[in-house]
């Protein structure tokens, strides 16, 4: 009779044993987090997120753009109105045009965050040709700076360097707890092939131990020591354990099908899964779980990116509620000339400013009600978010303390296990040996053994399903006592 742990150890008996792969726990944890359909998914994602923020990055950094015209021709008539004295004072006459130009420029731009405003350095050179009276002019204009400065207006750039770091440390957290939810997955998935499997072999044990019964008996009631009764007892157990046996084979090949597919392997590849037996944690700390989720958490950084898209609306209504102005300052150097060579000899100054103001006289106070009702948007959004970080934490909270009683609870189990498992093999052979004749103690010890098994491996599973879970929720390995972190090509 073989020993319970030894039946924890069997092999996964489906496929050919020459295509045999043996996984435990963690490598089956390692390559679905490198090539499952959900895995890939996450690392997109983050992809997608790390560019965004790559190119947010990008606007704090000065530009530089070379427009050129290598050719443009015009031929029209155009409207003109004529001096006011004269025959024809006031009127409006026609003449025909006919151009040709060519252009070129460099455009240098920094955005000034902190002030909403931005400087520009530009340079310019045209060629102009007037076809219908042969004027040739070259106008250059060698350094042009303009400044604008938007006054009281609402200033994105300085909501987003709030908002952006944000989003791509959400991100950046998001990705290891999805792959830690493929953990999650995967150490469940992983048990109910384990617990299939295993299922299995008590199931083909039993139906070996009823054979043997049923042929005993036979024997029994050919020696005029048995009842015929009794021997269509023990044949109809053999039967009910052949059935369970069929039923079990049928389960273990759907749910190894499906962890298969879960970590991308050949669906015709045999597995053989250990049952893990040591433990990684037996505690931990419920305050230092707490703290690292409230840290790590990407839905903690969610609620902090709801609550500041609430503020970056109450202060983007606010702003339309009063007076809104800009500024632009422009200096620079220019000449216009028939002679190429005569447009950098005497440049000419150019300079302006204008200052412009604009608020609402009569919108029947939209405005300060739009303003308000963001103001409580905010509010109640702030309110909410921190609620509902109480909750997340407190439920972390409880997760640990159920976790924390999951080692003394395998304990209790094992040792029932094992004694169960002895107590039947002692029942077989007592009964084997005609030191008992009842029947039931053989089919109680059978049960006992059975429900104790099952209730380990109930335990176990509980115990790993929620180790994962509160690293997903943590971000943290507990076993190491670091962060969990993963390489993204």
């Amino acid at each position: 009779m073989k020993k319970i742990y030894l039946i924890l150890s069997m092999l996964f008996i489906t496929g050919a044993a020459w295509a045999q792969q043996q996984l435990n726990l963690e490598q089956a944890i390692a390559l679905a987090q490198e090539q499952s359909q959900d895995a890939i998914d996450a690392r997109f994602m983050y992809q997608s997120e790390a560019w965004e923020y790559e190119k947010y990055q990008l606007t704090f950094l000065p530009t530089a753009n070379l427009n050129f015209t290598p050719v443009r021709y015009n031929r029209s008539l155009q409207q003109t109105t004529l001096p006011s004295f004269g025959e024809l004072g006031g009127g409006v006459t026609f003449f025909e045009q006919e151009n040709i130009s060519t252009s070129v420029g460099v455009d240098i731009a920094q955005q000034i965050a902190p002030l909403n405003a931005e400087l520009s350095l530009n340079t310019s050179f045209a060629r102009w040709n007037d076809l219908e009276r042969n004027n040739l002019i070259y106008y250059n204009t060698p350094v042009n700076l303009r400044y604008s400065q938007k006054l009281f207006q609402f200033n994105a750039y300085r909501w987003d360097r709030k908002l952006k770091p944000l989003q791509y440390r959400r991100a950046s957290k998001a990705l290891v707890e999805q792959l830690e939810t493929v953990a999650v997955n995967v150490a469940n998935s992983y048990f109910d092939v384990v617990s299939a499997q295993i299922e299995l072999e008590r199931a083909t044990e039993q139906l070996a131990n009823a054979d043997t019964l049923f042929r005993v008996e036979q024997q029994r009631m050919r020696l005029g020591t048995s009842q015929p009764e009794k021997v269509r007892s023990f044949e109809i157990d053999m039967i009910n354990a052949e059935l369970s046996q069929v039923e079990a084979e049928a389960k273990l090949a759907e749910v190894s099908m499906n962890f298969k597919e879960m970590l991308q392997l050949d669906l015709d590849q045999s597995v053989k899964l250990m049952v893990p037996e040591e433990l990684p944690v037996k505690q931990i700390d419920a305050q230092m779980a707490v703290e690292l989720f409230e840290r790590n958490s990407p839905e903690v950084l969610r609620l902090e990116e709801d609550a500041l898209n609430a503020s970056i609306e109450a202060a983007q209504a606010k702003a339309r509620t009063g007076v809104n102005g800009e500024a632009n300052i422009n200096v620079g150097l220019s000449e216009a000339d028939p002679e190429l060579t005569n447009i950098y000899r005497d440049l000419q100054n150019q300079q302006g400013v204008t200052v412009s103001f604009s608020m609402p006289i009569l919108d029947w106070q939209r405005a300060k009600k739009d303003y308000r009702l963001a103001k409580v948007k905010e509010e109640t959004t702030q309110s909410r978010s921190a609620r509902r970080k109480k909750q997340l934490a407190l439920d972390v909270r409880r997760q640990v303390d159920q976790f924390n009683i999951q080692v003394r609870r395998l304990e209790i189990a094992k040792k029932q296990m094992q004694l169960a498992d002895l107590n039947y093999e002692y029942t077989m052979k007592r009964y084997m040996m005609g030191s008992i004749t009842d029947v039931l103690q053989v089919k109680n010890a059978s049960s006992e053994q059975q429900r104790s098994w099952s209730q380990y491996i109930n335990v176990l599973r509980s115990y790993w399903s929620q180790y994962y879970s509160l690293r997903q929720q943590t971000l943290y390995d507990f076993d190491k006592g670091e962060g969990i972190q993963y390489i993204v090509n």
